[in-house]
């Protein structure tokens, strides 16, 4: 009952994510897609976004759909994100906020008192994309007009997935997904010079929907042991799933008794979207893990190094057959976590989770072919809800904060955004809040 009660408030949170994001605004979403949201839970972004290895019997990664087999309890995880940014283009700079719920996500094992098979699954609700822009242009060549340009809309991905353990050290795992949502573009020419004023207004809103997959692998050896490493392998499948754009387009000639004159065009278009190949690979290792009943207890100055590589092929991005500019998307990110310890103190502060990491990324978008590099840094603090919580599988509430910079060349009109994004993440373990209550 109390586990329904919680999805039910997180479900009621996440549904209100469009009442706070308001605020959005990025010009580089008007190519294909709007900006795409990595899938990373908040613990992963305090680490630069490294998450593809990462395993173990308390936690997961949506990264990696192979990393749900080895849970042993149920875990849910949900959060929000405050973002804050400026943008600058040469010597113009415009300051803006958003909100918004990252994820809605739970997994939980199969088979969580078995020692030799390992199963789980996870379902998940997460904002796949998001478009927000609004810019003019002044143009007096070859006749003196002004352009406007705005755009809003998101699309989100429902899924559900399953991890297994093949044999020893060896996990796989795959997600199917429903990808829904839809895209505004509006673009308005304003003619200045001519002796009645014309306006070319033109709106295209695109629907889209259907079903994308990922898989995942990951292989788990023990050096010595306290030590642990890990591989881990993803994949994004490339897929078509359904579109429909409707275009409107509608000139209006005004002179000083009103509108004169007006023509309207209205189509639909059916068609497809094919969203090309993603991959990837990670590798962590962790150290001071020592076994318990088959389950991983981090102890005294345990710590763990990660890294992740990341590539999509969004130049293969098509929509009814048509490319938009956009360039193929690379990441590389590196994360560290430490932990004081984790059982023989009573302090709380010794139990937190210290987390740093930084990732440099090359954009999709290519302006004046110019593809803006995105770099940024981390850090965060994964705080257990109580000191007497299992030691076995705790609760946290994690917290994170990155610092940012989409950055460009001004002097080609291209434009820089600096940002920060804090980040607040709930990660619910069902067996540490039963052991409280428990004790209580």
């Amino acid at each position: 009952m109390a586990k329904a009660k919680i999805l039910l408030l997180f479900i009621l949170l996440f549904s209100t994510q469009s009442i706070f994001a308001q605020t959005y605004i990025s010009p580089y979403s008007r190519y294909g897609l709007g900006d795409v949201n990595s899938m990373h839970l908040i613990k992963h972004r305090a680490m630069g976004g490294t998450s593809m290895a990462d395993m173990d019997s308390t936690s997961y990664t949506l990264s990696n759909p192979a990393s749900y087999a080895a849970l042993k309890s149920f875990v849910l995880e949900t959060g929000i994100s405050g973002l804050t940014y400026d943008i600058k283009s040469n010597d113009k700079t415009y300051n803006g906020y958003d909100f918004q719920f990252p994820y809605l996500s739970f997994s939980l094992p199969l088979l969580p008192q078995s020692k030799k098979h390992e199963w789980g699954v996870n379902v998940a609700l997460t904002p796949f994309s998001k478009t927000g822009y609004q810019s003019l242009y002044n143009n007096t060549l070859p006749i003196n007009t002004v352009e406007y340009f705005n755009g809003t809309g998101g699309f989100s991905k429902f899924s559900i997935g399953s991890g297994l353990k093949l044999f020893k050290g060896f996990y796989v795992g795959a997600n199917a997904g429903y990808l829904f949502g839809q895209q505004t573009l509006n673009h308005r020419i304003e003619f200045k010079d001519e002796p009645q004023f014309y306006r070319l207004e033109k709106s295209t809103k695109l629907l889209a929907n259907g079903f994308v997959f990922d898989a995942g692998a990951i292989y788990k050896t023990r050096i010595g042991k306290t030590n642990t490493l890990q591989l881990g392998f993803t994949s994004n499948l490339p897929g078509s799933i359904n579109a429909r754009e409707e275009k409107i387009a509608n000139t209006l000639r005004l002179d000083n008794d009103g509108v004169s004159d007006s023509v309207f065009t209205s189509t639909k278009e059916k068609g497809n979207i094919n969203l090309p190949l993603g991959y990837g690979g990670g590798i962590q290792f962790s150290t001071n893990n020592a076994l318990d009943r088959d389950r991983e207890i981090k102890k005294d100055n345990a710590f763990t190094v990660a890294f992740d590589y990341y590539q999509r092929k969004w130049s293969e991005y098509r929509i009814n057959g048509l490319a938009d500019p956009i360039k193929d998307y690379s990441s590389f990110s590196g994360g560290f976590e430490w932990k004081p310890n984790s059982l023989q103190s009573t302090s709380y502060l010794r139990k937190i989770k210290y987390r740093f990491g930084g990732k440099i990324a090359q954009s999709i978008y290519n302006v004046n072919d110019v593809k803006p590099v995105d770099q940024s840094v981390s850090f965060g603090l994964g705080l257990p809800f109580s000191n007497r919580m299992s030691s076995a599988f705790p609760s946290y509430l994690d917290l994170t904060v990155e610092a940012g910079e989409l950055k460009g060349v001004t002097d080609l009109n291209t434009l820089q955004r600096r940002y920060i994004i804090f980040s607040i993440g709930i990660h619910l373990s069902e067996a540490s809040w039963y052991n409280r209550n428990k004790i209580e």
